[in-house]
């Protein structure tokens, strides 16, 4: 069987947003964090703005602020 590539529709994604089942999109890609948040604790300062945005489109924190700073870097393990 032939590999095909899956879409979900924000509403999807967005009803993932707990600390156990938790995605995000980044730049068009839906990520399933949910093992980073387990790997840290929900406690950990990591993992704070990421239980805040729970569910969202992140991809803003990849990309130059209005200082031409990029807020989280792609070189990051973010799989």
């Amino acid at each position: 069987m032939a590999w095909r590539n899956k879409y979900f529709l924000p509403e999807e994604v967005g009803s993932h947003k707990t600390r156990d089942d938790c995605w995000m999109t980044i730049h068009g890609l839906v990520k399933n964090v949910s093992g980073l948040i387990e790997e840290f604790g929900h406690d950990a300062d990591l993992v704070k703005p990421i239980l805040r945005e729970a569910g969202n489109d992140v991809s803003y924190w990849f990309e130059k602020n209005g200082l031409g700073e990029i807020i989280v870097s792609t070189a990051t393990s973010l799989q």
